[in-house]
């Protein structure tokens, strides 16, 4: 019954936090921002999709082909570790017609 107890008293906690933390205070609202043509962006990755709808990141974090050469995928992995570091980042969910299919 104590665990019980705990277990309700326990979400009904996370749940008024998450209402303070989103709803109040607003503090991960200071993170999104808008694009400055929302359009010209829609319309480059609209064009960029190529597997159908799905997850899209950029940079691309993909390993290497097994097929590839060690000089290719050290080669790979710094294009990688360059394009992480110099961004931008972007996670993006492209619906099933984004491209026409």
């Amino acid at each position: 019954m104590k665990f019980v107890l705990g277990c309700i008293l326990a979400a009904v906690v996370c749940f008024a936090w998450g209402f303070l933390s989103w709803g109040v205070l607003g503090w991960h609202m200071n993170g999104i921002h808008s694009f400055r043509d929302e359009a010209d962006v829609a319309k480059v990755i609209k064009a960029n999709v190529t597997h159908g709808h799905g997850y899209y990141v950029l940079p691309n974090m993909d390993q290497p082909s097994s097929v590839a050469t060690p000089a290719e995928k050290k080669a790979y992995l710094e294009d990688q570790a360059e394009s992480r570091n110099a961004g931008p980042f972007v996670y993006a969910i492209a619906p099933a017609n984004a491209n026409g299919t």
